[in-house]
């Protein structure tokens, strides 16, 4: 896919989410990895949950030095929302450092997490550690994550369990005609490539 197409992708996600999928917060902390499709997205959720619902959010870039968990506490959200690529070493140690600095300062927030693909690995590392777990116990997790295939976007509660990872479907919301028709070209390219 190009990366046009990214991030026309990622900035649909964001509308659909922020319009339909953020209401019952009214303080939102977007948290994004300083990338474009990260960016795309929450951009488009931003501006989406802004207009949908006229509650406040702020958005932060998250870095090495971790410097957005302070600014996170003194901001005070009800809801951080996570916008992270695909999870490497790096960023699984970034995570699970930026979990325990949050406990450290006891940011009291629920969480949802964008997941670029149906798996849970982001949250999945965070689940391993029994100190994190344990922070994450009181508070919501959820996670959404486009779900190409059957033309859906997917909001799941997750629940970070000693030995597993369990999450259920709470709401699904159709994915555009726009969003489906991009789609659609790229899996006719994948399946029929020119020679």
């Amino acid at each position: 896919m190009s990366i046009e197409k990214l991030v026309e992708v990622e900035t649909f996600v964001g509308q659909v989410v922020g319009f339909r999928a953020l209401f019952g917060y009214n303080r939102i902390a977007f948290v994004s990895q300083p990338n474009l499709s990260c960016t795309a997205l929450t951009a488009s959720l931003d501006a989406s949950f802004i207009s949908a619902t006229g509650g406040e959010s702020r958005i932060f870039f998250l870095d090495e030095e971790l410097s957005v968990v302070e600014r996170l506490k003194d901001y005070s959200p009800n809801l951080v929302v996570l916008s992270v690529g695909c999870l490497d070493e790096k960023l699984e140690s970034i995570l699970t450092s930026l979990f325990y600095k949050l406990m450290e300062q006891e940011v009291d927030s629920d969480f949802l997490f964008s997941l670029h693909s149906p798996t849970l690995v982001a949250i999945e590392a965070l689940r391993r550690n029994r100190t994190i777990r344990n922070y994450l116990a009181d508070k919501r997790v959820m996670a959404f994550a486009l779900d190409s295939e059957n033309g859906l976007i997917e909001i799941k509660d997750v629940y970070l369990l000693e030995d597993e990872l369990y999450s259920e479907v709470v709401e699904q919301y159709p994915i555009s005609l726009k969003l489906a028709l991009i789609f659609s070209n790229v899996y006719k390219r994948e399946s029929h490539p020119r020679r």
